[in-house]
């Protein structure tokens, strides 16, 4: 038994779910929406980067690329989320915008519930946000607004991973279980 992920990943396949049951089709549906938002975050981070669009196609072009926005799999849903959060936090770093900062936020709220592998990311971004905290202090009460919101989201989610509410776990779905994937490889 591995680590019971967060909902999200199960909310946004229920959610294909109520556009078609065909599974042809929910993979295309799903294909077409990882490589929309992927393409336009990529195009985003190459104009901020100043970045040949070129390299884009390219990556876009990878067989694994390819190979993973066709699986209906929840870390899949980790590529282009992690994208857009790259893309929007650096260009809230460059030029703060209040779009681009709920764009973060909302990036760094979902993603660890999707897969514990965008932690370093998630952590890499709220890092630089404590070191930089005047460019979004203005911005406070929407964070802690933010903020509230996930935990209501997440509220089961988190007594879960808490061991709380009468849920029995094991020390995987502990604190501790989320450092697993900063642990780096383990011989099985």
């Amino acid at each position: 038994k591995g680590i019971e992920y967060g909902p999200t990943a199960v909310w946004f396949y229920q959610a294909l779910l109520l556009v078609t049951h065909r599974p042809i089709a929910l993979v295309l549906i799903h294909a077409a929406m990882m490589l929309a938002v992927t393409t336009g975050a990529l195009l985003w981070l190459a104009r901020l980067l100043k970045i040949d669009a070129m390299w884009v196609a390219l990556v876009l072009a990878s067989p694994h690329w390819l190979f993973y926005s066709r699986w209906l799999w929840d870390n899949t849903l980790c590529i282009p989320l992690s994208c857009l959060l790259l893309a929007a936090w650096i260009d809230f770093s460059r030029t703060p915008a209040i779009k681009t900062f709920v764009l973060a936020l909302l990036c760094m709220a979902v993603l660890p519930t999707i897969h514990p592998m965008s932690l370093p990311l998630c952590i890499a971004v709220g890092l630089d946000m404590l070191v930089h905290p005047r460019q979004w202090l203005k911005y406070l009460p929407l964070a802690l607004g933010i903020a509230g919101l996930s935990v209501v989201a997440y509220w089961r989610y988190i007594q879960h991973v808490r061991g709380g509410a009468g849920v029995t776990v094991g020390h995987e779905m502990t604190l501790a279980g989320w450092w697993y994937p900063l642990l780096g490889a383990r011989a099985l």
